[in-house]
């Protein structure tokens, strides 16, 4: 396995867990990484493996930037992201094709960012445990031989349906023993007060 793939799958599980299991308190961190992330990840889309990298890094250090420096485009970021990544996960896991996946997930990701904007005091704990949770199993699909992984759009793609399902039974499972950890840590702390 190559050293790239090895350390996709080091970081996507390490920042899986991060979001998924201390989100909340780890809020302002995992939002200037989400606008680094989304940034990377459009600056790939638009110009491929060469400069796109380049224009993502560079893009991904100014939307990180703005998320940190402005919490609501930061939770705006964060809701775009998770749609994004999720729409594309169920649909690429469904064999739809990238082209039209991609549009939805553009969709789906704009839609989820306005909703976050709206119900940020509830949605930040449930997203972090959902969008960590993601990241932890597509980390581990990666090792997996019959997944698909292309390290150009870090596009990750189960190898068959039945590997889809556990996969997302998994991400279900993991996201709400995440968002009860959140949420009992939350209340012991007093931070649910402080999102108001």
């Amino acid at each position: 396995m190559e050293i790239g793939v090895l350390l996709f799958v080091f970081f996507s599980v390490l920042f899986g867990l991060a979001n998924c299991f201390f989100g909340y308190p780890m809020f302002s961190t995992l939002v200037a990484l989400w606008g680094f992330v989304l940034g990377l990840i459009l600056g790939v889309a638009i110009g491929g493996q060469g400069s796109g990298i380049v224009v993502g890094i560079i893009l991904g250090i100014v939307l990180g930037g703005i998320a940190l420096a402005m919490t609501y485009v930061g939770i705006f970021f964060m809701g775009v992201g998770v749609g994004i990544v999720l729409t594309m996960t169920v649909l690429r896991a469904l064999n739809m094709q990238p082209d039209t996946a991609q549009t939805i997930a553009i969709i789906v990701g704009l839609a989820t960012g306005a909703l976050t904007i709206l119900l940020r005091k509830y949605v930040i704990i449930f997203l972090t445990a959902i969008s960590g949770a993601t990241g932890i199993v597509q980390g581990g699909l990666v090792l997996l031989p019959t997944t698909q992984f292309n390290p150009n759009t870090l596009e990750v793609v189960p190898g068959n349906s039945s590997v889809a399902i556990v996969a997302v039974i998994a991400g279900f499972a993991l996201a709400i023993l995440g968002m009860f950890y959140q949420w009992s840590q939350a209340r012991e702390e007093g931070f649910l007060e402080s999102l108001r």
